[in-house]
């Protein structure tokens, strides 16, 4: 597999665990959102492509996330594109983890989850609103359980708009029972954000701020 980094950090997101959990992170290479599908708010472009010179397979990995100086309960795998990893040592690799972690899985949206995933790990979904793809969204989302969260980052009232119509087509069709997340990406304020989210009786959504970029571990 292609890793871009293996660190430990405070859980800055909606995750399995909760937000401000000191985490174990894995971070591996390549997306499928490159060019004009990219998001314009990317903050980990070093991780777009997949560098063979940084490739690992599953047992080193393994050994060198158990060698990391922190004990911790949690383990979150983003990128990059996860899903994007060969299926099968993808798997092997993640069942080695969940004996020691439980595990979240940040993914873009665009691969649906394999039933093992759905199954063992907390699957956080980014909605995003620069791609227009609802329905294809609607399939990928399609099995997410309460554990799951589907996050929407929100730029702008246009972005907010599109998340609250995704999110209205998946509680009625009962496509999936993920709970719901939004993060404000500048130029929106967490201070706006929230203001709709009242205005909008998103009572039961969670504002996601990036807390993890508030602190910085030695």
């Amino acid at each position: 597999m292609f890793v871009n980094s293996i660190f430990q950090s405070i859980n800055g997101e909606v995750c399995r665990s909760s937000q401000g959990s000191l985490c174990t992170f894995l971070r591996l290479q390549g997306c499928n959102l490159e060019g004009k599908l990219q998001c314009p708010y990317c903050d980990t472009p070093d991780s777009l492509k997949a560098k063979s010179n940084y490739y690992l397979n599953s047992l080193e990995i393994f050994d060198k996330i158990l060698s990391l100086p922190y004990k911790t309960k949690y383990l979150t795998i983003t990128g990059g594109e996860p899903l994007l990893q060969q299926f099968i040592e993808f798997e092997q690799l993640l069942h080695n983890l969940l004996q020691h972690y439980s595990i979240s899985i940040e993914t873009n949206g665009t691969i649906r989850p394999s039933s093992f995933i759905r199954r063992t790990c907390s699957v956080v979904m980014d909605f995003k609103p620069h791609l227009n793809y609802v329905e294809e969204f609607l399939k990928v989302s399609s099995g997410l359980h309460v554990k799951d969260w589907i996050k929407v980052p929100v730029r702008n009232d246009e972005d907010f708009e599109k998340g609250i119509k995704v999110q209205k087509i998946i509680k009625e069709m009962k496509v999936n029972k993920a709970r719901w997340a939004w993060s404000p990406i500048s130029p929106m304020s967490p201070n706006k954000l929230y203001q709709l989210m009242m205005e909008n009786d998103r009572m039961e959504d969670v504002l996601n701020v990036q807390i993890h970029k508030q602190i910085k571990m030695s």
